[in-house]
């Protein structure tokens, strides 16, 4: 390089080292009138290609090559030293970020939990917790860099970590506080992010089966079983009894060929009166008709008191296809549906998108079980976590209900940023240190200092309890369609008789 800056030897060098420029380069410029002009006219065009590692060595007319040379110090900001070679413990490249200087390290936060907890103490200063944040934190703290948010956080404003991402990829932040997901439809970003912060996978989150409410257990009692034996039993020995009357004493009445009212107490376990008769073919058929009854009422009653004290569950939802079938909703973050590809596809008509943020966190960290949710390993921890302290689990999640059983998540940093190399080297030593454990566990703390999550069960045990009208709506229903039919009967038979007597007296 020759005279003045060449614009278009810079961009050429720039582009031949795209993402490895903080590699070792060594400019030299020859015949330069103005010196100080071309390290200013560099300095800027540096910075903007993200180039750390620069020795600059002036060559002038003469054959002596000079002793002194210029280094590009990147921080605070970028700036030239001028350096001679007969320096002692000359070192031409140095590990730069070793101390930032108090560089502003510019970043952002999705305020997803459990990653990133923002909230203001007192005083009124930005206070920052999770196994994310707190690795940015570190980051800037351990290499004395002043870490600024790029613009005021507020409380509770959930930002989609894609936009958040978004905003690392533009270089309008130099490192994104959320964990994100590379190699996404858009664009590939694994070359340019940090290395794997931790493996995960995402799944779909269901409301586990609850027990039974007591009307429900009603209608399995008084199922077509129950009813198929009273049906059959009555039936059959009301004809056994109307051929023992019709054959032996010929007294019978085509009623009791159907219906007996001897009969049907007998069924239902009720004490009855039999017929006075010598009969004792009769008198087996009576016989037999207890034991009848006494099997179906001891059923019965074994069953509901089975049904009571150990109620069993609904069906539990552990596939796509039962989602499918039942029809139950899964919500989902638009930001989410737009990464995830097409493994929503056989559940798509069960599919809810949400686009606020806030409030699809707030129905699922509050335990809305109206639908089911989409979340990552993480978010299910932190769930799991909580539901350690309540009585009985309310989210449940199975084998077929995970989507991506692979993610590997790491942190974006700007294309070619010069926070890589160090960032990269923290993050090793806090998971090498098990940090992120305690950055999680602390971040729940300071939830439920914040009273931002409650450990309040949502679905108590219940003691014993009062039964409803409502608890006996089968019981109440067979009682309408009893005295429905008995009132129908009793109209025909009301029929039957003014018909006959009406016969008699034309007679």
């Amino acid at each position: 390089m020759s005279a003045a800056l060449d614009l278009e030897l810079m961009e050429i060098a720039a582009r031949s080292l795209n993402y490895i420029r903080q590699s070792r380069i060594l400019l030299i410029a020859r015949n330069i009138s103005n010196e100080e002009e071309f390290m200013t006219d560099c300095l800027p065009l540096l910075e903007d290609y993200s180039m750390t590692n620069v020795l600059l060595q002036f060559l002038r007319n003469s054959p002596e090559i000079p002793l002194d040379y210029q280094q590009l110090k990147p921080f605070p900001e970028f700036h030239w030293q001028k350096r001679n070679f007969k320096e002692i413990d000359l070192t031409y490249y140095p590990q730069h970020w070793r101390n930032l200087y108090g560089a502003n390290v510019t970043t952002y936060t999705d305020q997803s939990l459990p990653s990133s907890v923002t909230y203001y103490d007192g005083q009124g200063n930005l206070k920052l917790n999770g196994n994310v944040a707190s690795l940015v934190v570190l980051f800037a703290e351990h290499f004395n860099g002043t870490l600024r948010m790029y613009k005021p956080i507020v409380e509770r404003g959930f930002t989609h970590f894609t936009v958040v991402a978004g905003m690392a990829i533009k270089r309008l932040i130099d490192i994104a506080m959320c964990l994100h997901v590379t190699g996404i439809a858009e664009h590939s970003t694994w070359i340019y992010a940090s290395d794997v912060y931790e493996i995960g996978s995402a799944s779909i989150i269901v409301p586990c089966s609850s027990p039974l409410s007591i009307r429900d257990m009603f209608k399995i009692l008084l199922n077509e079983y129950f009813f198929g034996m009273v049906v059959v039993c009555t039936v059959l020995f009301s004809v056994f009894h109307f051929v023992i009357d019709c054959y032996f004493d010929q007294h019978f009445s085509y009623m009791d060929l159907v219906f007996n009212n001897r009969i049907i107490g007998g069924v239902l376990g009720l004490s009855f009166t039999g017929r006075n008769s010598p009969w004792r073919c009769l008198k087996l058929i009576y016989i037999l008709l207890f034991f009848a009854g006494l099997n179906i009422n001891t059923q019965f009653s074994a069953r509901m008191n089975t049904l009571f004290t150990s109620p069993p569950r609904y069906k539990q939802i552990e596939t796509l296809e039962d989602i499918r079938n039942l029809n139950f909703k899964i919500n989902v973050l638009k930001g989410d549906l737009a990464i995830m590809g097409d493994v929503m596809l056989p559940i798509s008509r069960s599919v809810i998108i949400t686009e606020d943020i806030a409030e699809y966190s707030s129905m699922r960290y509050n335990y809305n079980t109206s639908t089911g949710y989409y979340v990552a390993s993480a978010q299910w921890k932190f769930l799991n976590l909580k539901q350690k302290y309540h009585s009985r689990k309310t989210y449940c999640t199975y084998e077929n209900l995970t989507l991506h059983k692979f993610i590997p998540w790491n942190i974006l940093l700007q294309p070619n940023s010069p926070y890589k190399e160090p960032f990269n080297y923290v993050l090793h030593r806090a998971n090498q240190a098990g940090l992120p454990d305690a950055w999680y566990n602390g971040a729940f703390l300071d939830l439920l200092r914040l009273k931002r999550l409650s450990l309040t069960d949502p679905n108590p045990e219940r003691g014993p309890s009062i039964m409803t009208a409502n608890d006996l709506e089968w019981a109440w229903l067979v009682l309408v369609i009893g005295l429905s039919v008995g009132a129908v009967i009793f109209l025909l038979e009301l029929w039957h008789h003014h018909r006959t007597r009406y016969s008699d007296n034309n007679k």
